[in-house]
Parts: C-alpha cells; sequence; structure tokens
C-alpha cells in the first residue's frame, strides 16, 4: 500500500514539474517574440458607407452585437478625450477614442495600464462603389511574456478583429468575407 502512494506522489510530481516546466519555456520563447504586433481585418459590406459609419461610432450599442461583449458604459473624459468601459469575459478594458474623423477614420486606445496588454484600434471606413470598404487594424503591445507566446502561437492576433467584423456585418444583414492583412 505504501508503495503505490509513492508511485502516486511521484507521478503527481512529475506531471506538477512539467507543467511548471512548459510555463517557464511559454515564458522563455515568449521574452524573446516582440512585444508589438500589427493585426489587420478587412471587408467589403454591402451597406453605404454612412449607415457603417453610425454602427461602428455607436459603442453601446456593441452590446447588441459584439460576441462577448456585455454592456459599454460612458466614463468621463480622460484629458479631453471621450472615455468608454467595455464589460466582456474577463476584466473590463477602458478605452478612449483618439481620434474621430468622420465619415472614416476613428482611432481607440486602451487606456487601462493594468492590463497585460494595450494598444489602439484603427477603423477606416470607405466608400467603395455602392458599399463600403471597411478595415480594422490592432497596433496592439502584449506585456506579459506568456501571454504573448499564447497570443502568438495558441491564440492568434486576429480573433478580436474576426469577431469584430463578423459581428458588425451580422448587424448589417450581412454575410461577408473576412481578409486579414
Amino acid at each position: 500500500m505504501a508503495f503505490g502512494r509513492e508511485k502516486r506522489m511521484t507521478v503527481v510530481l512529475i506531471v506538477l514539474g512539467s507543467l511548471v516546466g512548459l510555463v517557464v519555456l511559454m515564458g522563455l520563447i515568449g521574452l524573446v517574440l516582440p512585444r508589438g504586433h500589427v493585426a489587420t481585418v478587412s471587408a467589403r459590406l454591402a451597406a453605404p458607407s454612412e449607415r457603417v459609419w453610425t454602427v461602428v461610432r455607436d459603442f453601446p450599442g456593441y452590446a447588441d452585437w459584439q460576441p462577448g461583449v456585455r454592456k459599454v458604459e460612458r466614463l468621463p473624459d480622460q484629458e479631453g478625450l471621450r472615455c468608454w468601459r467595455l464589460h466582456r469575459r474577463g476584466p473590463p478594458i477602458t478605452f478612449v477614442v483618439a481620434e474621430d474623423s468622420p465619415p472614416g477614420l476613428l482611432v481607440t486606445h486602451i487606456a487601462d495600464k493594468r492590463l497585460p496588454f494595450g494598444g489602439s484600434w484603427v477603423y477606416e471606413v470607405k466608400q467603395d462603389g455602392d458599399g463600403t470598404a471597411l478595415s480594422v487594424t490592432e497596433r496592439g503591445e502584449i506585456y506579459n511574456p506568456v501571454f504573448r507566446f499564447l497570443a502568438r502561437f495558441v491564440f492568434g492576433y486576429y480573433g478580436a478583429l474576426e469577431q469584430f467584423v463578423g459581428g458588425l456585418a451580422k448587424q448589417l444583414g450581412e454575410t461577408v468575407t473576412l481578409e486579414r492583412k
């Protein structure tokens, strides 16, 4: 009976040691990966650019069509910039509107320095014939090396962008082909 217990304890220690070793290895690899990344998702929508622009700028409306977003609340301005908090799975994200140039350029920056990531999203809405060309670019930074490893090799950089553009298209009653850049 004692031998069986020792054997189980050895197996548990080997498993725990392997998990710790895996996390350390991911962190070491993450240290050599660049902190920053740029990812863009584009699509052509049939809706007119004014309609697309209105939906993109309606932050509280994101809760109606953006996967994973429960609500978006308006916060007091920060340094003269409009500020919002997006509630979703995981920690809420506070962002500011750094540039709002109708009818086609919107830039938001993550304002919360306590998150393990940061960066900006650039939304470009352009008339394209009788429809709209939409492009959303993430210029992100991932501060934690383990998260950097996971983002690069497990989750990828395009997931949130594809959810946004796909959700927007669905909100407009459309199906689109997403293009990664």
